[in-house]
């Protein structure tokens, strides 16, 4: 038995229920893990898998680093913590006042949270802190608009949420300014829990095969 290409050694059928080989893997840049199966003895069978997602952590991204600086709203500021990336673009400055960054000018800044899978759902919480210039503005995410925040010197979320990374495991904070200012301090995101998927594949019966052809099976967004 190989996954992703890398041997795990040998497995051994019998009448037993019990997994015949367990391990850990990373996702390839597609989202995908291969097992591939090598046919050695007279017969190379395959009853079932289990796929589940190891736990991961919420992860708070705090962008209080910088100071008291002026930035170019169009350049990028990239954070990356525990395999996801946070890419800020369409601020103007950072401020100890707004505990990270903050707009002052019309328009639209946003926050990209990337090394999600995709299609898969995410919590988050959006934290704005304002000891000056707090305002309400609209946010939306993923192009969707989830309602007005309000920046203040609680150091609670702002606004909390659940949304589904898009096809390039992608989510996408937008903040429009309509205040004086517009601030941004850290995110929260943490990925909705998957429970373990047992996919079995004892459906078909007795039937012959075409070994160039696919089989499809489905389950909890796995496929």
């Amino acid at each position: 038995l190989s996954v992703n290409g890398v041997s795990v050694g040998s497995t051994t059928s019998s009448t037993s229920t019990d997994a015949t080989k367990t391990g850990t893997n990373t996702a390839d840049g597609s989202g995908k893990i291969t097992f591939s199966f090598t046919r050695r003895t007279h017969h190379v069978h395959l009853s079932s898998l289990d796929i589940e997602a190891a736990q991961v952590n919420s992860v708070k991204m705090s962008f209080n680093d910088r100071g008291d600086k002026t930035l170019s709203a169009s350049s990028q500021y990239m954070y990356k913590s525990n395999g996801y990336t946070f890419t800020l673009k369409g601020w103007t400055h950072t401020r100890n006042y707004a505990k990270g960054f903050l707009r002052n000018q019309p328009g639209t800044a946003t926050a990209v949270v990337s090394g999600l899978v995709p299609g898969r759902q995410y919590a988050w919480k959006v934290y704005q802190y304002a000891s000056s210039y707090a305002g309400t503005n609209p946010l939306s995410v993923n192009g969707v608009a989830v309602g007005s925040t309000t920046s203040s010197t609680s150091t609670d979320a702002t606004m909390t949420g659940a949304s589904t990374a898009d096809g390039s495991g992608k989510i996408t904070f937008s903040f429009t300014r309509r205040t004086h200012h517009v601030h941004l301090s850290s995110l929260d995101i943490e990925a909705a829990q998957v429970n373990s998927v047992k996919m079995s594949f004892n459906d078909r019966g007795d039937k012959t095969l075409t070994a160039s052809s696919q089989y499809v099976y489905k389950s909890n967004g796995y496929t």
